[in-house]
């Protein structure tokens, strides 16, 4: 059971059949469900279900009286579950969350597509309608097919279809162009001074600086893209970290470990262990993404090196040139 982390900005809960919950913020599930990789799914869905027989007179029907009906059934169902999500999330208090499940709902929607399926092969060519059983047949073919559908969009689609919104709609993270001190990134404003870590959590990213720690919307790759130059590195697929934070790192065999100023430890990926530490060892020059190195400092950072790099030797752990430039560094001071 797939349970995705809560946020402030998150105002919707869809609760599935299987357990599993997906979580939206304001006016996602509408949107994602006009988007155009959402639209390719239900083309395809359309044409599969208009060539299986659902009730006996489809077996006298040409193909395209079939995909007519299967269009028009599926169409109506969709839009019915759009109205309902788009009027909900519009009605929806800024800063509470509504919880829904999908099982309920999607037994009023399939019912839905089984009337006006009913009404197109039977009604409106004035055919005898068959029994009631027959209806509840049908409204229960309907319900199944949509749950399926519903767990594969929500569940594997969505993902992808979330991404690409996000990426579509969120700012590019640069310097504020007025102060020069501040890095905007998803609409906080966080001193460059104070920035330490950029953590990936799911679809989301937490920003942590010496006294606060802000969670945002992802996807954190192009945030870690856009960062200022000069100012860290990403050093593994989930994590990017200042510079001036690094206290000192530690190795461990092949392992890679960077101690923080704010207490936290950052493990390297091995694949960026080699350029980590020419990073660190050029005084943050070099490495992918690194730029060039940010010679100045806070008075908050120096004290927390110092202490820190102190503890560090006299524990006599192994750490690289870069916890004895800062010692060197709060000496000359």
């Amino acid at each position: 059971m797939r349970v995705p982390p809560l946020d402030r900005q998150t105002t919707l809960e869809v609760l599935l059949f299987s357990g599993d919950r997906v979580r939206f913020r304001r006016m996602e599930l509408p949107r994602g469900m006009l988007h155009r990789y959402t639209l390719v799914l239900y083309f395809g869905f359309t044409v599969i279900l208009s060539q299986i027989p659902m009730f006996n007179e489809t077996l006298a029907m040409t193909f395209v009286e079939r995909l007519g009906i299967t269009v028009m059934a599926v169409a109506v169902g969709v839009l019915s579950a759009l109205g309902w999500f788009t009027l909900a999330d519009l009605r929806q208090r800024p800063g509470t969350m509504r919880r829904m499940h999908v099982t309920r709902l999607l037994i009023v929607f399939s019912g839905i597509s089984a009337v006006v399926c009913s009404y197109l092969a039977y009604v409106l060519p004035g055919k005898p309608f068959p029994r009631p059983l027959h209806f509840l047949a049908m409204w229960s073919w309907f319900f199944l097919l949509a749950q399926i559908f519903a767990h594969y969009f929500l569940l594997v689609l969505m993902r992808r279809v979330l991404q690409d919104m996000r990426r579509m709609t969120t700012e590019e993270v640069a310097i504020d162009p007025v102060e020069g001190t501040l890095v905007d990134i998803k609409g906080t404003r966080v001193p460059l001074e104070a920035l330490s870590r950029v953590t990936a959590e799911g679809n989301y990213i937490r920003v942590i600086t010496t006294g606060a720690q802000h969670f945002l919307p992802g996807p954190f790759g192009p945030v870690a893209e856009a960062l200022p130059q000069g100012l860290g590195m990403q050093v593994s697929r989930s994590d990017w970290v200042a510079r001036r934070a690094i206290l000192r790192a530690k190795r461990h065999g092949r392992d890679l470990t960077l101690e923080m100023a704010d207490g936290s430890a950052v493990r390297v990926a091995q694949a960026r262990r080699k350029a980590v530490l020419d990073w660190l060892e050029g005084g943050g020059q070099g490495g992918a993404g690194a730029g060039s190195a940010i010679s100045t400092q806070t008075g908050a950072w120096r004290e927390a090196a110092a202490r820190v790099a102190a503890k560090g030797s006299s524990a006599g752990g192994q750490s690289t040139p870069a916890a004895a430039t800062a010692r060197s560094r709060d000496g000359r001071m």
